[in-house]
């Protein structure tokens, strides 16, 4: 397949097909990525991971409420193992932390890295063990927070991509105060189905790379959000190969 020649300068992001599986904790593992990958998938997301104490306890909690999440013991045992594996298709591979601690980011975000493929900082989960540690959805209402974890990487040479749910808190101030290169928007709205184009209205005018995510699940609804946005992803119809390879092949490279 050639190359879509998608790129964001400053993000360093090139995909060879507008199209992204999303995080989907527990689910998302190495194997996962990679049957996803083979399907013609621009980029594939390992996670979301817990990647300190506080963010794994979170998770065994929420794993003994009947949640899906990835436990382990050791985070680089986890990535050594599914990484290179979700590799082999040669789909751009993203990995989705989430942390309680900005040093928890930092550590895992440099071995992401170095093993070559994306940070994702996961602004997005609003399970309640996440929340009330000061992870996932909760760093929306604490852009200080999200903007040190941005800063701090930045100042170290990662550009991370930042995984958040629309409608939460204005998407304008999140992208002002936080200053990201790359976004990842939950274009959701409490109450209704399907995807939320006015989130994407409201920041024409951000320059970073976008990627729409929700109820992408048709070529019609990809194509719409390749309107507004850089790429597009879908989670659940992950499950659904035959509508996947519909997305991949029914929307040309050259748009």
């Amino acid at each position: 397949m050639e190359s879509a020649g998608r790129d964001c300068v400053t993000f360093n992001l090139r995909l060879r097909h507008p199209s992204v599986l999303a995080a989907m904790a527990g689910r998302n593992d190495g194997k996962f990525c990679r049957t996803i990958g083979a399907l013609g998938v621009g980029m594939v997301t390992i996670g979301g991971i817990s990647v300190d104490q506080k963010s794994m306890t979170a998770s065994r909690k929420m794993v003994e409420r009947g949640r899906h999440e990835f436990l382990f013991d050791d985070l680089y045992s986890f990535l050594e193992e599914n990484i290179p594996v979700a590799t082999e298709t040669g789909a751009v591979i993203s990995v989705n932390i989430r942390s309680a601690t900005v040093a928890g980011y930092v550590e895992a975000a440099h071995y992401i890295q170095d093993s070559g493929c994306v940070v994702e900082i996961n602004a997005h989960c609003r399970q309640r063990e996440m929340m009330v540690i000061g992870a996932g959805q909760s760093l929306l209402k604490d852009l200080h927070k999200l903007k040190s974890i941005v800063d701090e990487l930045e100042s170290t040479g990662i550009t991370p991509l930042i995984k958040f749910r629309g409608n939460v808190e204005p998407e304008p101030l999140i992208l002002e105060t936080v200053h990201p290169q790359a976004v990842h928007i939950d274009a959701y709205r409490e109450g209704e189905k399907g995807f939320d184009f006015s989130i994407f209205d409201r920041i024409l005018g951000h320059d970073c790379f976008k990627i729409g995510n929700n109820s992408v699940n048709t070529p019609d609804v990809a194509l719409k959000v390749l309107k507004v946005c850089d790429a597009f992803s879908f989670a659940q119809i992950a499950w659904n190969h035959t509508a996947v390879k519909a997305l991949v092949d029914a929307v040309p490279l050259n748009l």
